[in-house]
């Protein structure tokens, strides 16, 4: 339940909290630069790194196939990545990560082809793709963390989500460097290079981050607690290191991770659907190349931008559970109609319509979200719950949405996106109970800072 007491507007905002505001921003920008280079060039470095494939339904899988591979591994690298954050600082991870990114963009680009270099070129790209998954993992949650524990509502509506249009402002850049090159015939090459360039800029940025409050009076408060205890009443009252009774955290958890997880699903959703099932449409029904796909996808990706922006004003005034809700009522209904609106389509336009209405499952909320974790595992929670959800979803459209369309055409969609949709609505429920108090344990309320109002 949050503290709305003592509210911080946009205006009680100190000059060293923006300018830590700014340099997150930045960061974040940088880094899914880097990542969504290969998203939209999927088919052109599937053809340098992998070898040659003539049958087009095998080479649609081979994109899926390669796509998974980023987040095959992401749970192992959270656990990690999350006991650093939640042990010794959220800053360390930030600082990481972008080191990770810039390291793997440069091995890419002086990464020998498949023709030069056999199935070893093969086997280093996937590794320097799953490196990339793990340190987007970790920048965009821990920036999120961050930004939730540096700020109040309702200036945390707004600061928390904008990391989203950031990394989608990212992407929409990394979208414009990759039609620049497919248009202009220029060497794919060149983007990594200038994402390495940009994801060390970002390093440098980043120095002057100091760590959180939240955090720090979290490692005053576990050593008291540590030297307050008494080892025989740990043991015969079921405590844990932070003087936390166990039982009452995990009855409320399991629910509440769940909806988590239902939570994180709703973003590669959309995305999937959106960029990749709708770019093999504009392919096989309208024969575009992947240059004219490129292209599409990246004034979709403005537009996708400008709608996330606009949302984020308006959570500035309205709950931005409420917002979610309303729109996940929208989606349904457009649903219904989504296989017919795929049959008839007769121009890209169209598709671009389609395409639009997945913004609707957008989740702008995520700075109410993570108060309801407790900070001496926010981390390492949020980021093995976030990949986890990556891994189920995009496992699941990649080969559920081709195989399902393929046997029962686009009314197969209804089978996957039709349950989400009902289990998406319970997720948002819960997050409400859970704002009003309704699931707080007087236990689970001490571990969240914030929670008594």
């Amino acid at each position: 339940m949050e503290n709305t007491k003592n509210p911080l507007t946009f205006s009680q905002i100190t000059k060293r909290t923006r300018k830590g505001f700014f340099l997150l921003q930045v960061g974040t920008f940088l880094e899914y630069f880097d990542l969504m280079l290969y998203v939209h060039m999927v088919r052109t470095l599937n053809q340098v790194f992998f070898p040659p494939l003539s049958h087009g339904d095998i080479e649609e899988f081979l994109v899926s196939f390669s796509f998974c591979m980023t987040f095959i591994f992401a749970p192992l690298g959270a656990l990690f990545l999350g006991r650093i954050a939640d042990s010794f600082g959220r800053r360390h991870i930030i600082m990481i990560t972008t080191i990770m990114m810039a390291g793997t963009s440069f091995m890419i680009t002086i990464l020998p082809s498949y023709a030069e270099g056999g199935i070893m070129a093969t086997f280093l790209f996937l590794i320097y793709r799953i490196v990339q998954g793990l340190s987007s993992l970790g920048e965009i949650i821990t920036a999120e963390i961050y930004l939730t524990e540096t700020t109040r509502p309702p200036a945390r509506y707004f600061f928390v989500p904008l990391l989203g249009t950031t990394a989608m402002l990212g992407g929409l850049a990394a979208l414009g460097a990759v039609t620049l090159v497919l248009t202009c015939g220029l060497g794919w090459r060149w983007p990594f290079l200038l994402g390495c360039v940009l994801a060390l800029v970002g390093r440098t940025l980043r120095r002057s981050l100091v760590e959180t409050r939240p955090f720090l009076q979290h490692l005053r408060n576990q050593r008291e607690k540590r030297c307050s205890l008494d080892p025989q009443e740990v043991s015969g009252q079921n405590i844990d290191g932070d003087g936390l009774a166990k039982k009452p955290l995990q009855k409320i958890f399991s629910s509440t991770q769940l909806a988590f997880f239902v939570r994180f699903c709703a973003a590669p959703l959309a995305f999937y659907f959106s960029y990749i099932y709708c770019g093999g449409v504009l392919k096989n029904t309208f024969g575009y190349t992947v240059a004219q796909i490129a292209s599409h996808n990246f004034w979709f990706a403005f537009f996708n931008v400008g709608v996330y922006g606009a949302y984020l004003v308006l959570a500035y005034y309205v709950n931005p559970l409420r917002l979610v809700k309303t729109n996940l009522m929208f989606y349904g209904i457009f649903l219904a109609f989504l296989p017919f609106c795929l049959t008839h389509a007769t121009s890209p336009f169209h598709v671009f319509l389609i395409q639009s209405a997945s913004l609707l499952l957008h989740d702008f909320a995520s700075g109410i979200l993570y108060t309801h974790l407790p900070v001496q595992k926010r981390t390492t929670q949020s980021m093995v719950i976030f990949s986890l959800a990556r891994i189920f979803v995009y496992i699941l459209t990649s080969f559920g949405l081709l195989s399902l369309t393929a046997l029962f055409g686009y009314q197969g969609l209804w089978i996957i996106l039709a349950p989400f949709v009902g289990i998406y609505g319970w997720a948002i429920h819960h997050f409400e109970q859970l704002e009003r108090g309704a699931l707080l344990s007087p236990t689970f309320k001490k571990s969240i800072p914030g929670a008594n109002s």
